[in-house]
């Protein structure tokens, strides 16, 4: 995949898991301890993942450092009664200080133009309530009163619900999203 680009003088990259070199696990767990302090003893040395381990990583770099970050995998989510296949976007970082740069809406967008190259129907998120605007602006659709649960590594075998905003954002190719209040994530948060 290892994909570059170049916007607003920043320099973005579509990457394989595989293909991070130990220089880049290291920037972008820096940028995850600056972004998320309440959990940043989970980024330590070159961890970049919180629970699953991505498949693929979007990253924005200026000079050299990197700004801004997001990552994707594929799984199955339990929608009501039915399994639906999803791009599982999280991760989403911007530095602080880059904040109002539009940057996590290029994340965003990078992730779903990702996902529907891999042919997967929908991209899905859990967002904090002050990003819900973010993933609206870059095409995302909310969907009102629906709560996600996943197994959380705090605790194993313990299911942990989240109220947080879930978007998705479908591929041309996609079925109608299933019913259901709940989205059961099976496995660990990304």
């Amino acid at each position: 995949m290892d994909s570059d680009g170049t916007a607003n003088g920043n320099h973005e990259t579509v990457a394989w898991e595989d293909e991070l070199a130990p220089d880049d696990h290291f920037a972008i767990a820096a940028l995850l301890r600056d972004c998320f302090p309440a959990t940043a003893r989970m980024f330590t040395n070159a961890r970049t993942w919180g629970g699953a381990r991505p498949e693929i990583r979007f990253l924005v770099r200026s000079r050299g450092s990197v700004i801004g970050h997001a990552a994707v995998l594929r799984r199955f989510v339990r929608v009501g009664d039915e399994e639906q296949l999803v791009g599982n976007l999280g991760l989403v970082a911007v530095h602080p200080a880059r904040r109002g740069e539009r940057i996590g809406r290029r994340l965003m967008d990078m992730c779903a133009e990702t996902v529907e190259n891999l042919r997967v129907p929908y991209a899905f998120a859990n967002v904090g309530r002050p990003y819900l605007g973010t993933g609206l602006v870059a095409g995302w659709r909310h969907l009102t009163d629906v709560r996600t649960s996943f197994i959380t590594n705090l605790q194993p075998l313990c299911a942990l619900r989240l109220d947080y905003p879930v978007l998705i954002r479908p591929t041309p190719a996609a079925a109608p999203w299933p019913d259901g209040n709940l989205v059961r994530i099976h496995g660990g948060e990304l």
